[in-house]
């Protein structure tokens, strides 16, 4: 996915940052399989997890965690645009 990524900013003329980070959150939230993510697999068996069990509790996480990330791009678009950061100040030049 990363070469992807990384063709479609350059073809676009963006910036590769927000293609790679939307990587990075994409690959470090597979909750929903236990071969999803390392650590899944890893207590899969000694756990007596089955898959049901992941798409159970997974799904809810996953929804969760992509809504924050939704959120906090949009506050991070809204900041970098200068949108309702009206009164902040990093420092005085005066």
């Amino acid at each position: 996915m990363f070469p992807i990524a990384m063709a479609v900013a350059h073809d676009g003329n963006a910036s590769f940052l927000p293609y790679v980070v939307t990587i990075m959150v994409g690959a470090s939230a597979g909750f929903i399989t236990p071969i999803g993510y390392q650590t899944n697999l890893m207590v899969y068996g000694p756990g007596g997890y089955r898959w049901m069990d992941y798409i159970r509790f997974g799904t809810p996480l996953s929804i969760v965690v992509g809504h924050c990330d939704g959120v906090d791009r949009a506050a991070g678009l809204a900041v970098l645009k200068g949108i309702g950061n009206s009164g902040w100040r990093i420092a005085d030049s005066g």
